[in-house]
């Protein structure tokens, strides 16, 4: 689909639009419900959540998505999962709306586990971030209190120090990023929270945009810079930045827009450029913005869309409302200097196989192998110190194995006899 580049200013009330300047190519999903979150762990494998138990996978940069056999949670067809944070490809936590518990996986999203909140007073999880395998924040609202993180390590809930409290409990967390030992988390309200000690304590920063106006969304992006979106009086509005990792803010009016949208998730790529998704008050289609380094740049897409992710240099993805997706990129072109990635020819034989699965990478070394089948769910995962693994086990079919060494990523289809 073509999209519209959106110039405007400000003194002359006028905007003026550009076709083809950036192209969103739509990608088809097995899905029309709302889509939440997205989130890419390497160039390869990537995970898409939503409404109704939709969570999606590919392990082919996003050619192909698929929802896998998932396990282990209970009414999933009617929930509504609201946020997902994989720390690699098989170890990451999700949140389902309504339901206090974090759901953890260690095979790549098809069994998860639950973990029972010990903190009865968090009432509303809303955002999570995994800060390693068994390490993650949650943040939300307190039943009473209002705004409240949550630190869970080993299963063991944890609440942290805030230096904020209101007995308001729709002054809820609505997003979390780090940077090291930075943490920023934005609340429902006119503030942030601030922790510079790795999340054991966080102090309260006024982002100054007035009593009434509510934060939506917060990252921290690179050369000490952060961004965060904000709705004013029920109407999107604006973006705001700090230069000092958070410390003070101010509005970047460069970004204004009579569209006047809510902003929602931003991904920043490798190249420094910063995308973020936003809603528009005054219509129902959506808007992604680009900063290039010197403006905003604004395109215009087909649906609503809530959540980012970039892998590669710049293959940049947007998912929203209706099951709808869109990249940056015609996926047929993208090669493997777009992805990022530096891969050696991947020859496996025998193939087709009934046993042993042997490839040409002899001078690789700690080798990962990941075996997923033609859904996308991963059936086998083990390391070897050779060129070769047993799929003997596996039921006959077609299969992308994955080859994850200090040398780069490589996948090969091949089959099982």
């Amino acid at each position: 689909m073509n999209a519209q580049k959106i110039f405007f200013g400000l003194s002359l009330l006028t905007i003026s639009l550009i076709g083809n300047a950036q192209v969103w190519n739509q990608v088809t999903v097995p899905t029309q419900d709302r889509l939440n979150d997205i989130q890419f762990v390497d160039d390869q494998i990537g995970f898409i959540v939503g409404e109704n138990g939709t969570l999606l996978k590919t392990t082919d940069g996003g050619v192909n998505w698929n929802q896998p056999a998932i396990q282990g949670i209970p009414n999933l067809s009617t929930s509504n999962i609201i946020d997902i944070d994989m720390f690699d490809a098989m170890n990451g936590f999700l949140l389902i709306n309504n339901n206090i518990s974090v759901y953890q996986t260690s095979n790549g999203g098809v069994n998860w586990t639950e973990i029972p909140n010990n903190f009865a007073s968090q009432c509303m999880p809303i955002t999570l971030y995994a800060n390693a395998i068994n390490d993650f924040f949650v943040g939300g609202s307190d039943c009473f209190q209002g705004a409240t993180i949550n630190r869970v390590v080993s299963g063991t809930w944890d609440s942290q120090i805030i230096n904020y409290q209101t007995f308001d409990t729709q002054h809820y967390i609505v997003d979390i990023d780090f940077d090291g030992s930075l943490g920023l988390a934005a609340i429902n309200n006119q503030y942030f929270l601030r922790s510079t000690n790795g999340g054991a304590a966080w102090d309260t920063i006024n982002s100054n945009i007035g009593v009434g106006n509510v934060l939506t969304s917060v990252m921290i992006a690179s050369n000490d810079t952060c961004y965060a979106g904000y709705s004013q009086n029920g109407g999107g509005f604006g973006i705001l930045f700090s230069t000092d990792d958070g410390q003070t803010w101010q509005e970047d009016l460069s970004s204004a827009t009579f569209f006047y949208p809510a902003y929602y998730g931003a991904t920043e790529n490798s190249d420094g450029k910063v995308y973020i998704s936003a809603v528009p008050s005054a219509f129902q289609n959506g808007l992604i913005i680009e900063q290039d380094g010197s403006s905003w740049n604004y395109y215009d897409v087909a649906e609503a869309v809530y959540a980012m992710d970039s892998y590669g240099d710049d293959v940049t993805w947007a998912v929203g409302a209706n099951g709808y997706v869109v990249v940056n990129k015609d996926l047929s072109t993208v090669s493997l200097s777009d992805n990022g990635l530096e891969m050696n020819t991947l020859t496996m034989y025998p193939n087709p196989t009934k046993d042993i699965l042997e490839w040409n990478c002899s001078d690789c070394l700690n080798k990962e192998v990941h075996i997923f089948n033609a859904t996308g769910q991963e059936v086998l995962s083990t390391i070897t110190e050779v060129s070769k693994v047993d799929v003997s086990q596996l039921p006959s079919g077609v299969y992308i194995a994955e080859i994850r060494t200090n040398e780069g990523v490589m996948n090969s289809k091949f089959v099982k006899e």
